[in-house]
């Protein structure tokens, strides 16, 4: 293999310190490729040598040995992947199959095996990221690595904050609370009223199967069953009122968000949701 190699330089034409330096890496990537290729998979050292041995040779390259090269090279590229690395942070340091390849920005796609890679990042102050993905031969590939600040907000953080500011809370409002304890306070009050109208309901019934009947007494049973239920009916309805303002001012209130504006000269029109007890709307300036 190694004779093969020398021959090779040997019959090149030397014109400069340049195509010596080409012929003598080419020479050592045709020895790689023609191993390379008995088992599985390229050497991509091989690669970017046998491009630099055809750049810098030129025209003084021989046309079949031009030819030889291109097709190891387009072989090589068949099964090598080229892949770019974005990241939300600077100076974030990259590594594929635990062998460091540079940091953020990388200028250029990293060529690497087809096959399963192992993608690993990191920098101080963020937390660590390992990531795995499946690339194949002759397959341009993007890779976006979001590393997590450890220390919350910030530019370089989560993405959490602006400029290290935190951001503004929502002050929610004491309504949905007092809608849900006046709900469940007639709820209390629908089943105390609904008991009492069963039991005045009984009363009738009981007056009813009397002989002989008391006509006043079945009266003021009838009327008295008759209240109850009523009452019990009313509250009913206001108990199933207030659940719906309820889950309405719980939704509103709990799901909007932080106002970015106040009502004043300089910041212009804003609009925001309110509730009550009794109602639910919105309110703002213009």
């Amino acid at each position: 293999m190694r004779s093969r190699a020398r021959k090779t330089v040997a019959k090149a034409p030397v014109h400069g310190a340049k195509l010596v330096r080409a012929n003598l890496e080419a020479a050592r990537a045709v020895a790689g490729v023609q191993k390379v290729f008995t088992i599985d998979g390229p050497d991509l050292q091989a690669l970017p040598a046998l491009e630099r041995y055809l750049k810098e040779g030129g025209e003084q390259i021989k046309a079949d040995r031009r030819a030889r090269v291109e097709g190891w090279i387009s072989e090589l590229k068949e099964k090598v992947a080229s892949v770019v690395f974005t990241s939300n942070q600077t100076g974030v340091v990259i590594a594929v199959d635990d062998v460091e390849i540079g940091k953020t920005p990388l200028v250029k796609p990293v060529v690497m095996d087809a096959g399963r890679r192992k993608i690993t990042a990191s920098k101080d102050g963020f937390a660590p990221l390992t990531r795995f993905i499946e690339v194949a031969g002759t397959e341009h590939k993007v890779v976006d690595l979001q590393l997590v600040s450890l220390t919350g907000s910030g530019p370089e953080g989560n993405g959490s904050g602006k400029g290290g500011e935190t951001p503004p809370e929502v002050k929610h409002t004491p309504w949905p609370w007092v809608s849900l304890g006046v709900t469940g306070a007639l709820g209390v009050a629908t089943a105390v009223v609904g008991g009492l109208a069963i039991s005045k309901k009984s009363d009738f019934d009981d007056e009813l199967a009397k002989v002989p009947g008391d006509a006043a007494a079945i009266e003021d049973a009838r009327s008295s069953a008759k209240s109850f239920a009523l009452g019990a009916d009313v509250l009913g309805g206001l108990t199933g009122a207030f659940a719906i303002v309820t889950v309405v001012a719980f939704v509103v209130d709990y799901t909007r968000k932080p106002a970015k504006a106040q009502p004043d000269e300089k910041q212009g029109a804003f609009i925001e949701p309110y509730v009550g007890p009794f109602f639910a709307g919105v309110h703002g300036a213009f």
